[in-house]
This record gives structure tokens, C-alpha cells and sequence, in this order.
């Protein structure tokens, strides 16, 4: 190839006009697609931002790939959206259902609205276990009462609560039963007496129903190794 050839066969590209760039035939620029913006304007902000204003569609081709509606706040996706980065959505309040995105927080904290439970060692004097039910500021008390048993007891942990119902069904041994009720009760911040004498020795469980605040919580107790293994569990059914 001779050199007459190289120089008729060389094209310049706009910003690259300190460069040639030689061949041995035509070179061709690539077409690049852009994407078209249906309605409203897309800008930057000068900090590599894209801002959307509007009610717009990016299309790439003639699919609309996005659309993002200004009047409402969303943006649609048509297609699969892949995110290999982290995305930083706000927690939400919990029991929200308004259909936002969900991040991790928020799940834990409605979960722990749901439910929840204790463990512990009740072995020793002067242990004990309290469970709360959410924030209606109720709580439950297991305490140490003798080696191997404890007592269970309802107490608020601000004021009065009313009305507070309880209905407890609790077996010991094999054939024993034994229960409380507290009908449209008043529980204040001192200490009501539920169940004084629970046994921790695998040898009894406790269900207690607990009407609060239009709600229905149900709470398992259950210990072993002579308190040892205290577990206290709750759930809220409505």
C-alpha cells in the first residue's frame, strides 16, 4: 500500500482533530439510537443528574421503555428492571399499606408489631421476664416466686389501661388445669396478679387470650431446667 493511498483513504471525526486515523477502506460512524422523550422535557442539572419534567415516556426504538407521571409521582417501568447497586428507599410507617417499596426496616418493625417473645434464666432469685405487647403499654412479668416455679402478672407501664380482658388456660402435671379472668379489668402500673405459683420444670404451659385496645393478642409460656429455660412468646391475632 502506498502512501498516496493511506492519505485519500483517511476521514477526521469532529473533536478528534489532532488524530487521523488511516485505512485500507471507508470508515463508517456508527448510528447510536437515542432516546425519545413522549411529552415534557428532560434536562440536567449539571451534576450528571437527568431531570424528567412532565408527564413523560423515554422509548428506545418504538418501545417505551419508562414512563414517569409528574401528576402522581411514579415512575412505570415496561420490562424487567435489574438494580445491581444499592437502592435507598424511605422506611415507611409501620403498618403502612399503601403500596410503597418495602426496605428490610420496615419488615422487621411490622413483624415486631405482629409478634414477638422473651427468653431467659428465671433459675435465680430476683430474675424475671417482661413482655410487652406493642405500644399499648401493656406488659407481662414472669418472676422468680421459689426454685422452679414463677410468677405471671399484668402491669401498664404508664396509667390505667381499661378495659383489659384476660382469659388464662394453663395445665401442670398431667391431668391438672387451672385459669384466671379479668373481664373489662383495669390494669395500672401496679402489679396484677395473673398467675402466682407457674411451674418451670417441663412440666406445664400457659395460653393466655389478652383483649387491649380492639386487639386480641395470644401469649404461649413455657419453662424448663427449673427456669433455666423461660420462653414467653406473643402474637397478635387482630
Amino acid at each position: 500500500m502506498t502512501l498516496q493511498t493511506l492519505t485519500d483513504n483517511y476521514e477526521t471525526i469532529a473533536g478528534m482533530a489532532d488524530y487521523a486515523l488511516a485505512t485500507n477502506g471507508t470508515l463508517t460512524t456508527p448510528t447510536i439510537t437515542k432516546p425519545s422523550i413522549d411529552g415534557g422535557t428532560l434536562t440536567t442539572d449539571g451534576k450528571g443528574n437527568i431531570i424528567l419534567s412532565g408527564i413523560n415516556g423515554i422509548k428506545f426504538g418504538n418501545l417505551e421503555w419508562m414512563n414517569y407521571n409528574s401528576t402522581y409521582n411514579y415512575i412505570a417501568v415496561n420490562g424487567n428492571f435489574e438494580v445491581t447497586g444499592t437502592v435507598n428507599v424511605p422506611t415507611r410507617t409501620t403498618g403502612d399499606n399503601t403500596g410503597y417499596a418495602a426496605t428490610t426496616s420496615f419488615v422487621q418493625n411490622t413483624l415486631n408489631a405482629e409478634r414477638g417473645s422473651m427468653t431467659g434464666d428465671l433459675s435465680a432469685s430476683g430474675s424475671s421476664l417482661t413482655l410487652t405487647f406493642g405500644t399499648t403499654g401493656l406488659q407481662l412479668t414472669l418472676s422468680y416466686a421459689s426454685a422452679g416455679t414463677a410468677s405471671l402478672s399484668a402491669v401498664s407501664t404508664s396509667g390505667s389501661l381499661t378495659p383489659v380482658d384476660i382469659y388464662e388456660v394453663a395445665a401442670y402435671g398431667t391431668t391438672s388445669f387451672k385459669g384466671y379472668t379479668l373481664d373489662s379489668g383495669t390494669i395500672t402500673t401496679t402489679a396484677t396478679v395473673i398467675d402466682s405459683t407457674f411451674w418451670l420444670t417441663s412440666n406445664a404451659w400457659g395460653t393466655y387470650h389478652v383483649g387491649i385496645g380492639g386487639h386480641l393478642y395470644v401469649v404461649d409460656i413455657f419453662g424448663s431446667g427449673a427456669g433455666k429455660r423461660a420462653v414467653m412468646a406473643w402474637r397478635k391475632e387482630s
